[in-house]
């Protein structure tokens, strides 16, 4: 970048930060509300992993805002160090304004869906499982005719 790019740059910057009224002073503002927001969602996270994981040791929390929170759904990206290893969860942004009790029912349907879809999971897994049963005994009779299949046994 040659001295005239950096210098329009710097310059359009300037004028739109002069348009929206920012200054140091409004940067150092939101540099404050992202320092207390963390701060809430340390204080979050810590209530979702006891509700998650009741019995685990609660480690220390780093919070991730990543790009991610702007696109629904808007997440908050939770990393922890357990057993000599970095592991993450994640919990909605809007768990941020919510109640106790708002957070334990909207975690309760969260199980409820985890659960709904393991029990579909192991149906089409059983019926899969079935459906090559069938075929392996079809292929087998039509193999071995003189052998024959016996309902009753």
């Amino acid at each position: 970048m040659d001295e005239y790019s950096r210098r329009s740059a710097i310059n359009d910057l300037r004028s739109e930060q002069d348009e929206r009224g920012n200054d140091e002073a409004w940067g150092i503002s939101v540099l404050d509300a992202y320092d207390e927001l963390e701060q809430v969602a340390q204080k979050v996270a810590g209530v979702v992993w006891s509700i998650r994981w009741p019995r685990a040791y609660e480690p220390s929390f780093e919070i991730h805002f990543g790009e991610v929170y702007r696109h629904a759904p808007r997440m908050i990206g939770v990393g922890f160090y357990a057993h000599q290893s970095n592991d993450s969860f994640e919990f909605p942004f809007a768990y941020l304004w919510m109640t106790y009790d708002q957070i334990v029912t909207a975690e309760d349907v969260l199980k409820d869906e985890a659960a709904a879809a393991a029990a579909e999971k192991l149906r089409a897994a059983q019926e899969e499982s079935r459906r090559r049963d069938i075929d392996t005994l079809k292929r087998l009779q039509e193999r071995y005719p003189e052998v024959g299949y016996r309902r009753d046994a």
